[in-house]
């Protein structure tokens, strides 16, 4: 899994439209195949191909938007670097190695 990152919309748009797109071009190659057999069949397919193509539209945007939105906020205090946390040496508690 790779690392989150920041929200594009553009990029939102275009792999949202690609996921569509793909659903669409497997139905598309089963409608037509089974449009030879029965053609009240092959129009149920082509509902059924427009339904996942909106919902894997849908499913594609959420996962995007999820993983942005998990994103570490770098500039919140006590945001942690390579598991460093630069803001340790204010905090009173956080005094480990000091002698009293």
């Amino acid at each position: 899994m790779s690392a989150p990152r920041q929200l594009s919309y553009g990029r939102l748009a275009v792999l949202s439209v690609l996921a569509a797109g793909a659903v669409m071009l497997v139905g598309l190659v089963i409608i037509v195949i089974v449009a030879q057999f029965s053609p009240i069949a092959a129009l149920i397919l082509a509902l059924l191909t427009l339904v996942g193509a909106v919902a894997a539209m849908g499913i594609t945007a959420n996962r995007l938007v999820e993983r942005a939105l998990s994103a570490p906020d770098e500039d919140a205090p006590g945001h942690t670097v390579a598991g460093r946390d630069d803001h340790a040496h204010n905090d009173p508690e956080h005094k480990h190695n000091e002698k009293e």
